[in-house]
């Protein structure tokens, strides 16, 4: 598979989410809310193409979250219904936060803080044809200077199938078979399958890409109901290729992806807030 120049790509294999399914519940009310009728609302962001990766940078005359005082660019892109976007924000000046927004949307259908000091990044299925909005924002407020923010897209993916997970060679259940682990990766050069899957216990699970030897990412669901009333997902990586990793709860009939971009240290994945649908 090689990908078109502006680097959109067809998906194999892999399935990732149920559009529906993905309109998820709204955020905490005024969590990076875009005022309707403010300059920063409706001054034109600046379009991004698939495949892009643009420099910026946050300055006092940026525009400002009302409810935190935090600074953030704006950018738009086009996308349809089905498309897999992988967006990732890197700064050495600030901790970036990335919001996603549906068309017309002034609350973010998608919030992601920053995974470590530089970097945060987001995967996500469009459930809706027409134009998203992405913020660029920072963590806490006074943070000011330079990011890079990329965009990659993926067209072609279909629904999975939400029944009783069972195991193949590119999808592994974890904790009690309730949750269902698969991912898709690519090369620097287009190369791209699904990643194959091994369980290890009960909770935790390898991926590997190229050969059965060469492990490449590990992967564990945890039960953290009895501490935070959440299912947790943590991953660690030993690659640096484009990952999509897609985690549903076939209980709950509910997914998360982890995306880490192309050329980029696979991040260590912590995420304690994962699936909120205990038990």
């Amino acid at each position: 598979m090689t990908p078109a120049p502006n680097r959109t790509r067809s998906l194999p294999i892999l399935s990732i989410a149920a559009l529906a399914l993905l309109l998820v519940a709204p955020l905490a009310a005024a969590q990076k809310e875009l005022v309707t009728g403010s300059a920063c609302f409706l001054d034109d962001p600046t379009n991004l193409q698939c495949g892009a990766e643009v420099g910026g940078v946050l300055s006092n005359d940026d525009c400002v979250f009302e409810e935190d005082g935090t600074r953030f660019d704006l950018y738009e892109f086009s996308a349809d219904e089905g498309d897999i976007i992988g967006i990732s924000v890197d700064s050495t000046d600030f901790q970036p936060v990335v919001a996603l927004y549906a068309p017309g949307a002034t609350n973010p259908i998608e919030l992601t803080p920053a995974q470590s000091d530089v970097h945060a990044a987001l995967g996500f299925q469009i459930p809706q044809t027409g134009i998203w909005r992405v913020a660029v924002n920072t963590l806490t407020e006074g943070e000011r200077g330079n990011y890079t923010l990329a965009v990659d897209c993926f067209v072609g993916a279909t629904a999975p199938d939400f029944g009783p997970c069972t195991e193949t060679a590119t999808e592994m259940c974890l904790n009690d078979d309730r949750f269902r682990v698969e991912a898709f990766w690519e090369t620097r050069d287009g190369n791209s399958d699904d990643a194959r899957t091994e369980r290890m216990t009960p909770d935790t699970g390898y991926l590997w890409f190229f050969r059965d030897s060469n492990v490449e990412a590990v992967v564990k669901v945890l039960d953290g109901c009895p501490v935070n009333n959440h299912y947790w997902m943590f991953a660690g990586g030993l690659t640096n290729v484009l990952t999509m990793i897609r985690v549903t709860d076939t209980l709950a009939n509910e997914v998360k992806l982890y995306y880490n971009p192309q050329g980029q240290p696979f991040r260590p994945i912590q995420d304690t807030t994962a699936f909120a649908t205990c038990p």
